[in-house]
């Protein structure tokens, strides 16, 4: 969130409307948000949140965390028996192994620092493996992931099912588990795909924990391994490709570039030319160490070629340099990019990103008239930064939009036409306790955009990331799996189809498991979803049935943003506690400014649109608190069985000052 200056006059006016402001956020990925430490040489004592000083047990720490913070342990073993997992201990903001306290938690790596864990239910034993931990038994051997049966035809969705699948109007084709990957990695990550210009031939590119898989989809029933290449290991790894014809050889080249958290992952390289034979990795830029995510403009979505009269440029967001602030590559080298951009100083992190090329009449409002105008679109956790980024060398903001209720403001893809960018915050649903909300970004104005809730769905299942293709939107939907939804009105998006790869365990909750990507731009219709736990699956849209009829209204749920700029807010609160709440948070936020905001009057940020006003937050009726999260009932049940004191000052949910969280490797 931007920074608020302390005043009481801001204090009554959150208090006034029930609006619960989001913690100030430390750039950097989410583990920085909350994160406790653990290793067996701490001591039970404080918060956890001090990497230099970490606690001794987990059963101390979780009575420090809030909804949606992480907890790394270090080498060691742990026992969970008895504690409620479910949305506590799995998932990139719940309990991950493979740490130490010598290097202060700063790398994640299972097998040197091996951290064993005990009393693990097995619906949960291939999640906790995923994110670095040696599940044992009760004599402390050593447990294997658990192989869930798989379907070896496709096979079509009826009657809400195919095969063990809960469906809606998408079709099974093929799953490649993560045991048939070379080298069997323990999880997956990002998935993109190719369509060869030469031949029409479809790839899939999959990021897994242990480097980057490369499979021929021409024919979806049956997906063919062309290579799998290593890379450092990490749970992040996030991948794209570039197709660009070569006159000499009389044929297309094409590159597939992959990025990691990491340290020392870089920018790998990868010469496709020679698909569907093999993949050669052919150079890694080594600029940056770590990088967390990627993205080319200006290219078609399924060849990865250029668009016609335009040239594609590289964008590698949160990376270990300045802060994780966006860095512009040319590509005229596919196999060296050059650096043409780094971002004016103090911009802050970027988390993911986009882009669109504006040739209407918006194009006056771009820097220079820019006319057409490159639009860069920045998900930087607390807001959503739209950029003019025509002039490579003078990177202009346009406008940044954040909303009241912001917890991590995460991704987004624009619709067909540019005018909306649907939204992703990861945090919303783990952090508030709601059910899962996706929101839209009206961008009639580029200087000053307006948001709304344009989704709010039946349970709290959080959504990821997500791509548009006319007026269809795909999201990875975590534990829904993959989700379609009707985006002809990007103010009221309508689920039309759907598809859960999660199955173990089934609930469909807040939590960041299950279908981490999807890319659904392959020309034969062919959909690619890579889930975390499960691997590569490939489907098939099949709208033959109605939509699935609309979640009902969820009267614990906070009011969503206003589509005029009006804030959100939170349910029904004590007005003391409200007021103690929100003062801590504005504390935090003036404690941790952004660098970035100290520029936005220097960058040429309109002052209409440096923050989204609080007022008109009207309740859709009757409103209560919402749930503390899975923590809280892990710390109860804890209690109830004597295996923690009663302490009456905990709470859960309370907004805690201090962060002194290390940046995820």
């Amino acid at each position: 969130m931007k920074a608020h200056k302390l005043s009481w006059k801001i204090l009554a006016m959150a208090s006034a409307t029930a609006v619960l402001l989001p913690a100030a956020i430390v750039n950097g990925h989410p583990d920085a948000m909350g994160t406790r430490f653990v290793a067996s040489t701490g001591t039970d004592a404080g918060d956890c949140d001090d990497n230099h000083h970490p606690c001794r047990t987990l059963i101390y720490a979780l009575t420090q965390v809030e909804p949606g913070n992480a907890i790394k342990l270090a080498a060691g073993s742990y026992d969970v028996s008895g504690i409620d997992v479910e949305n506590i201990l799995v998932g990139k903001e719940g309990v991950r192994g493979g740490y130490s306290a010598e290097d202060h938690f700063a790398i994640q790596d299972a097998e040197s620092n091996p951290t064993r864990i005990s009393g693990v239910a097995d619906a949960f034993r291939n999640n906790f493996i995923a994110h670095g931990f040696v599940v044992v038994d009760a004599n402390g051997n050593a447990l294997p992931r658990i192989i869930m049966p798989k379907m070896l035809a496709p096979t079509a969705c009826t009657n809400g099912r195919a095969g063990d699948f809960p469906c809606h109007n998408i079709d099974y084709l093929a799953q490649v588990q993560l045991q048939e990957i070379p080298g069997a990695p323990t999880s997956a990550s990002e998935i993109w795909g190719l369509v060869d210009l030469d031949d029409n031939r479809e790839y899939a590119i999959m990021g897994h924990r242990n480097g980057t898989a490369f499979y021929d989809v021409t024919t979806p029933g049956a997906p063919v391994l062309v290579a799998s290449i290593s890379g450092n290991p990490s749970l992040w790894r996030e991948v794209k490709a570039y197709q660009v014809f070569d006159a000499a050889l009389g044929k297309h080249r094409a590159y597939a570039y992959a990025t990691t958290e990491a340290p020392g992952g870089g920018l790998q390289v990868f010469d496709l030319t020679d698909l569907p034979n093999s993949v050669t990795l052919v150079n890694t830029l080594t600029e940056f160490s770590t990088s967390h995510t990627l993205y080319i403009s200006n290219i078609n979505y399924a060849t990865n070629a250029a668009l016609p009269g335009a040239t594609p440029y590289l964008f590698i967001a949160g990376s270990n340099i300045a802060g994780g602030a966006f860095r512009i590559y040319d590509l005229t080298n596919p196999v060296s990019p050059t650096l043409v951009t780094s971002p004016p100083a103090g911009t802050g992190y970027m988390h993911d990103s986009t882009s669109m090329l504006i040739t209407d009449n918006r194009t006056t409002q771009c820097a220079n008239a820019h006319n057409p105008c490159q639009v860069l679109v920045d998900f930087n956790e607390t807001s959503v930064d739209l950029w003019d980024v025509t002039d490579k060398a003078a990177p202009f903001r346009l406008s940044t939009t954040t909303y009241p209720t912001a917890s991590y403001v995460h991704s987004g893809w624009p619709t067909a036409d540019n005018m909306a960018i649907v939204v992703h915050d990861e945090l919303d649903e783990l952090r508030r306790g709601i059910n899962t909300h996706i929101y839209t970004l009206d961008i009639a104005d580029l200087r000053v955009p307006s948001l709304i809730t344009s989704y709010t769905g039946g349970t709290t299942s959080t959504d990821h990331n997500g791509y548009t293709i006319g007026n269809r939107y795909y999201v990875s939907h975590y534990k829904r799996g993959l989700v379609i939804f009707d985006v002809t009105n990007p103010r009221a998006l309508a689920e039309v189809g759907s598809f859960d790869t999660y199955l173990s365990p089934s609930a469909n909750s807040a939590g960041t498991d299950g279908a981490w990507g999807v890319y659904p731009f392959l020309t034969s219709g062919t959909i690619l979803i890579s889930d975390i736990e499960n691997g590569l699956f490939l489907l098939k849209k099949n709208e033959t049935l109605p939509p699935p009829a609309p979640p009902p209204p969820v009267g614990n749920n906070p009011q969503p943003p206003r589509s005029d700029g009006g804030g959100g807010g939170g349910g029904a609160l004590d007005g003391l506690a409200l007021i103690l709440l929100a003062g801590f948070a504005m504390l935090r936020a003036r404690r941790h400014t952004p660098a970035r905001q100290r520029e936005t009057e220097r960058h040429g940020l309109p002052a209409s649109s440096r923050a989204l006003p609080v007022d008109e937050v009207q309740p859709r009726g009757p409103q209560r608190h919402a749930p503390a999260g899975g923590f809280a009932r892990a710390v109860a049940q804890l209690r109830r069985r004597g295996r923690l004191p009663e302490r009456p000052h905990d709470c859960a949910p309370c907004v805690r000052s201090r962060h002194h969280a290390l940046r995820s490797g």
